[in-house]
């Protein structure tokens, strides 16, 4: 049997550090330095970053705005009360306590709902898309849903609308929507996204993001020329524009593969399952799961064409390579 071809992970799934929050540190670790040293001329910008007393600051804005504003009787506080609730929530989210942020992202949702003033729709669209991404860290991914779509409607309403950040969201709920086998949903999003990267016209690595994603849509449903046309498309872009030992240009060609081993166009799909292990073996210590699957599927093609002994001799190869990355290998027949 073919396993699933490996998936491209959500946008918002990883806690790893985006350039926007890496920046929101270091304004506030200049911050911290001003108030505490008194002179920003000694600033280093090569200076570690100290998370625990970033985290602190954020909670010390956050206690002093709770206590200083009134966002009954004023917008300017209550859109200063806001702020300092999303702020902390990021610091939050960075240092991966993910159930703190969750309970400061609701405070700041329910300001939203009680105050008598609008709060700025984009601010709060940032905010839902953060709490939805604090409930699928843990796991809730059907929650995080309704607070990203959410999160995107606004998005949708706003003037001028933010193009990219909604086609970002889009490919994410796509995928959350295909991990809930909500095909329609999850079909509609990816489309979302395909439209939007597509207008962009400068975001081909993107749109390769979100082929690949589409492409393994339509070959869970068994819609295989559509999938493999999208895993075409990905495989173009990601081969013409990254280095020639990229793991995205490895993964593509795996799922391509994929789609044509079940398409039984062996021949074509071996091919590809042969670059696609050469390419992933050079970086096995990055991905060694995807080395596995991609593995696995070759030797079901080896074994669909009775060359049983070349499908062992590979699996074997495969273990020992896992093996000495430190990882296990158990073959699923």
């Amino acid at each position: 049997s073919v396993n699933n071809p490996a998936t491209v992970q959500p946008f918002h799934s990883s806690l790893c550090m985006t350039s926007g929050q890496f920046h929101l540190l270091k304004i506030l670790r200049w911050h911290i330095h001003v108030l505490i040293e008194g002179d920003d001329d000694q600033w280093n910008d090569d200076s570690p970053i100290d998370l625990e007393r970033i985290d602190i600051l954020a909670d010390n804005i956050l206690i002093h705005t709770r206590r200083w504003s009134d966002p009954d009787s004023d917008p300017g506080e209550t859109s200063a009360l806001f702020d300092a609730l999303s702020l902390a929530g990021r610091v939050k989210m960075i240092n991966s306590d993910i159930r703190e942020a969750e309970k400061v992202y609701r405070e700041g949702l329910e300001l939203s709902l009680k105050t008598k003033f609008k709060i700025n729709p984009l601010d709060l669209a940032e905010l839902k898309q953060n709490l939805g991404a604090c409930l699928d860290q843990q796991g809730r991914e059907i929650e995080s849903i309704v607070y990203l779509t959410g999160a995107l409607e606004l998005m949708e309403r706003a003037d001028p609308v933010p193009l990219e950040s909604v086609a970002n969201l889009s490919n994410n709920l796509g995928l959350s929507f295909r991990n809930q086998k909500k095909f329609e949903e999850a079909e509609e999003h990816y489309l979302r996204a395909l439209e939007v990267f597509s207008k962009l016209g400068d975001n081909e690595l993107e749109l390769a993001l979100v082929c690949n994603n589409l492409g393994t849509l339509y070959w869970t449903v068994d819609e295989l020329d559509a999938a493999k046309e999208n895993h075409e498309i990905a495989l173009e872009i990601r081969t013409r524009l990254l280095p020639r030992k990229s793991l995205d240009i490895g993964q593509s060609a795996s799922n391509l593969a994929v789609v044509l081993h079940q398409g039984n166009q062996i021949s074509e799909a071996e091919e590809l399952y042969k670059k696609a292990i050469k390419i992933i073996n050079d970086s096995i210590t990055e991905d060694p799961s995807l080395y596995d699957a991609v593995t696995k599927n070759y030797a079901a093609l080896l074994d669909s064409k009775s060359e049983g002994r070349g499908a062992a001799k590979l699996l074997e190869t495969a273990r020992q390579q896992l093996e000495n990355v430190g990882c296990g290998f158990s073959r699923k027949d």
